[in-house]
C-alpha cells in the first residue's frame, strides 16, 4: 500500500513491503522519478520500520535510517508546543536555547549546528545532514536513539525540516540560527509564513512574523521594536507607542514604548517584528 503526500518541492510515500529485498528493485524503478522529485520513502518490512531518502536528481542506491519511534515527550506533548527548528548555533546564547528547550519540544536540528547541540547535551528528534557525510553522522548519533535522519544531495537543509514538520501537522516552529544567515533565513521563510506560524530567534533578539499583517502585545516598560515590510508598498498604522504612525509608507519603522502597555501594529502587507530578548 503506498499513501503519498505532495506538496511545493517534495513527495512523501509511505510502503509497506513483507519482502525487504524488494527495496533494490524499487529503488531501481523509482529512478527515473528521481530525477525530477525529491521522494522521502519510510518502507516498512515485517520486522521493522526503515527511514528511506531518495535524491532529487537521482537514485543510485538506498539510504536506510535508523526505525523512527516517538520517544516520550512527543506522546505527552502531542504537539501542543512549537517544534524547534535548528539551523546554525555558533553565536547563540546558550542559556537561552535552554529556555528553547524547557517544554520539551520535537527537536529538528540542521547539519552545521548538530555536533555543538548534541555536545551540549541535548536530544535530537530529527537530524538533516549531507549525504556525502551520512555514515560520520551515524556513529556520531549512535546514542541518540531513537532518531529519524534525513540524508540530502541539496542544500536546502532548513526548507526540507519545515516541510517535514508541516507535513506531520506542526502548527508552529521556532528556529535558531547565527546572526551572518539571518538575512538569509528570513527571505527563505516569506513563502512559508502562509503555512506555518514561525518565530526566528537569532542573536540577542528574536523574530515574529505577522503574516496577516497584525501584531498586537503587552509590552514592558522601555520597550524597543523594529518592524520590517516582507512586501512592496506598505502602509503602517501603529498604537500605544510614544510615537505612533497613521498611513505611513516606509519599509521599516521604529517603536518605543516608554510605559509598560499594549502597542498595535498594522500593516497592508506581512511584515517581521525585531525585538530584545
Amino acid at each position: 500500500m503506498i499513501n503519498s503526500y505532495s506538496f511545493r518541492s517534495s513527495c512523501f510515500f509511505t510502503i509497506n513491503i513483507e519482502d525487504f529485498s524488494v527495496c533494490r528493485l524499487l529503488s531501481t524503478r523509482l529512478s527515473l522519478i528521481g530525477r525530477t522529485h525529491r521522494l522521502n520513502l519510510i518502507i516498512s518490512s515485517g520486522i521493522q520500520p526503515t527511514n528511506v531518502w531518495f535524491n532529487y536528481r537521482r537514485v543510485s542506491n538506498l539510504v536506510t535510517r535508523t526505525p523512527t519511534t516517538m520517544s516520550s515527550h512527543h506522546i505527552v506533548r502531542d504537539r501542543q508546543e512549537p517544534a524547534l527548528l535548528i539551523h546554525r548555533l555558533s553565536d547563540f546564547d546558550t542559556s537561552l536555547l535552554h529556555g528553547l528547550l524547557e517544554w520539551s519540544p520535537t527537536v529538528v536540528c540542521c547539519e552545521p549546528a548538530l555536533e555543538r547541540y548534541v555536545e551540549l547535551g541535548h536530544k535530537v528528534d530529527i537530524a538533516l545532514v549531507s549525504f556525502n557525510f551520512q555514515d560520520r553522522w551515524e556513529k556520531f548519533l549512535a546514542n541518540q536513539q531513537p532518531l529519524k535522519i534525513l540524508a540530502l544531495h541539496n542544500a536546502q537543509l532548513m526548507d526540507t525540516g519545515l516541510e517535514v514538520l508541516e507535513r506531520e501537522n506542526y502548527p508552529a516552529v521556532n528556529i535558531v540560527t547565527d546572526t551572518d544567515s539571518l538575512h538569509d533565513v528570513i527571505d527563505e521563510l516569506i513563502d512559508w509564513i502562509k503555512l506555518i506560524d514561525v518565530v526566528v530567534y537569532s542573536g540577542k533578539q528574536r523574530y515574529v512574523f505577522a503574516r496577516n499583517g497584525e501584531f498586537s502585545k503587552w509590552l514592558a516598560a522601555d520597550s524597543h521594536l523594529r518592524a520590517l515590510a516582507l512586501d512592496e508598498d506598505p502602509v503602517w498604522t501603529t498604537e500605544g507607542f510614544d510615537k505612533n504612525f497613521s498611513s505611513e509608507e516606509t519599509d521599516e519603522i521604529m517603536l518605543k514604548i516608554t510605559n509598560e502597555g499594549t502597542g498595535k501594529i498594522h500593516c497592508n502587507v506581512p511584515f517581521v517584528i525585531e525585538e530584545d530578548l
